[in-house]
């Protein structure tokens, strides 16, 4: 069992050695804070999502899929997304709620290197994110995200759904 501040020895190759020491230098730290947070962000995100059989697509590859779509298709296909991630979602949860789908889709757009910002208001929370993704991409994570909150019982404020080519957000109103 490995000790709050256990150290232990770690052998780099040269290559591996040369790019840990340019981004220590890039990220302005020191090597053993790097490496324990390069560690913790494996053991946190990379290997759960091993576990998982999670997949990432690089941002150029999702673009260029979904732009191929026609624009008109891209909220019916993100509304048939949102009922498999919702069964899905259930059969690991079944107390799938407004505070758990809420925190399920930000960590899940964190460990795709995107930011989904939830910003409380009265009576409703915002969800937004800006992107270099295209207007296909927002289209279908707005359309999807709405779906998803929908589909288990939540109320979207549908003059919020916004999207362009560089962002999206909508609306989730809260009740009590």
């Amino acid at each position: 069992m490995v000790k709050k501040g256990e150290m232990f020895g770690v052998r780099l190759n040269e290559e591996d050695m040369k790019q840990f020491a340019r981004i220590v230098e890039e990220e302005r730290s020191n090597k053993s804070s790097m490496a324990a947070r390069i560690i913790h962000d494996w053991i946190h995100f990379m290997k759960s999502k091993q576990e998982r059989g999670d997949i990432t697509l690089a941002g150029e590859i999702i673009k260029n899929l979904i732009n191929t779509l026609p624009e008109e298709n891209i909220a019916r296909i993100a509304k048939k997304n949102a009922k498999y991630v919702i069964s899905e979602m259930k059969w690991q949860n079944d107390d799938l709620d407004f505070a758990e789908l809420s925190k399920r889709i930000v960590e899940w757009n964190m460990e795709n290197d995107r930011k989904l910002i939830p910003k409380e208001k009265p009576g409703l929370v915002l969800f937004k994110q800006r992107h270099e993704l295209g207007i296909g991409w927002s289209v279908h994570q707005c359309e999807m995200y709405s779906e998803m909150f929908r589909l288990i019982g939540e109320t979207i404020n549908t003059n919020s759904v916004k999207h362009d080519k560089t962002s999206f957000s909508f609306e989730v109103i809260r009740h009590g």
